[in-house]
């Protein structure tokens, strides 16, 4: 009888420790799960500390940018940090749309300053469809109406921008850009006008013509009134737009320079007891220095290339060579043809 209950005594103080064992192990688990929890609640005010921390910094930040935001939101409060934080939201920035009711007139324009929104703020339009909601909502009159019917029939024009940009182009501007402006630069002319702003009109032509710089030259010349041609004639102009263009507008602003220096130069009679040196007269009755000061008589050569543009540059007179006047204002020249 006795060694019957040996084993069964053995098989029972066996599962005696493993229980002993498993409730070892219980308790140690509810104890890191409560060393857990705690761990968890100061890490959650950590975060919250955080996270206020960097709220009230960012408000700074953003009233040293905008005081009226300041003023008008108040003292910050006092009281304890919340969970529930609010981070500023950015608004678009960069240019000011004008609405585009349909004019084919300000088609490109309009489309122009669209993209330039869109590259100021690429992340408040990252899809396509985000881009052409916002080109509709900057439409107006019977624009606005074609692309809300697009866009309430779901066309795959309102996909992307591009194809939208193209329907929007095919619709209402008619016109083919180059060949208006092409047409625009032949009939341009200077006229009374200054050869910058001659120059600002033309330049904005030729960005939408197609053609080479040699022929813009030879069209930005041609247009030029005739009292700066007449400036150019002595000259080797050069075959590039660019270059032509800074030396018209220097000789333009050169004789305005000559024409109000020519304006200040008022007669003032002697005064009363001045003294005037006596001039000596040569034979034939003119004076005798003003046959040595003039340098050039009727007969002169003509200047070569070289001499031409060194007295250009110079600013000296293509007649006389003297500075201060230009070949149209010489006084030897006029003297010669008396």
């Amino acid at each position: 009888m006795t060694d019957s209950a040996e084993p069964l005594q053995a098989v029972i103080q066996n599962q005696d420790q493993r229980l002993h064992h498993h409730e070892h192990l219980l308790n140690s688990l509810a104890a890191s799960m409560q060393e857990l929890h705690a761990n968890q609640g100061r890490f959650q005010s950590s975060l919250e500390d955080m996270i206020s921390s960097l709220s009230h910094q960012a408000q700074g930040v953003v009233g040293a940018a905008d005081p009226e935001r300041t003023d008008a939101s108040g003292p910050p409060s006092r009281e304890g940090p919340t969970t529930e934080t609010r981070f500023p939201v950015h608004e678009p920035r960069g240019i000011q749309i004008e609405r585009y009711d349909g004019n084919p007139g300000t088609c490109r324009s309009f489309l122009t300053n669209c993209l330039l929104l869109f590259e100021l703020n690429p992340s408040c339009y990252v899809t396509e469809r985000a881009r052409v909601a916002s080109v509709i909502t900057h439409l107006t009159g019977r624009a606005r109406e074609w692309a809300t019917a697009e866009w309430t029939k779901q066309s795959p024009v309102c996909q992307s921008y591009a194809d939208f940009s193209s329907a929007l182009t095919r619709v209402f501007d008619h016109g083919t850009p180059g060949r208006k402006s092409s047409r625009a630069l032949l009939s341009l002319r200077q006229g009374k006008t200054r050869v910058l702003d001659y120059a600002i009109e033309f330049r904005t032509l030729a960005a939408e013509s197609r053609w080479n710089n040699h022929a813009l030259a030879d069209v930005f010349h041609h247009g030029l009134a005739d009292n700066i041609k007449d400036q150019l004639a002595p000259l080797d102009l050069p075959e590039d737009l660019d270059s032509l263009v800074d030396l018209a507008v220097r000789l333009d602003n050169r004789l305005m320079e000559r024409s109000k220096e020519r304006s200040s130069n008022v007669v003032r009679p002697p005064a009363q007891g001045e003294h005037h040196p006596e001039v000596t007269a040569s034979r034939g009755g003119a004076p005798a220095h003003a046959l040595s000061v003039e340098p050039m008589q009727v007969g002169h050569t003509r200047l070569s290339p070289g001499e031409r543009q060194r007295r250009f540059k110079e600013g000296s007179c293509f007649y006389c060579g003297q500075p201060g006047h230009i070949l149209a204002h010489c006084p030897a020249k006029d003297r010669a043809h008396q």
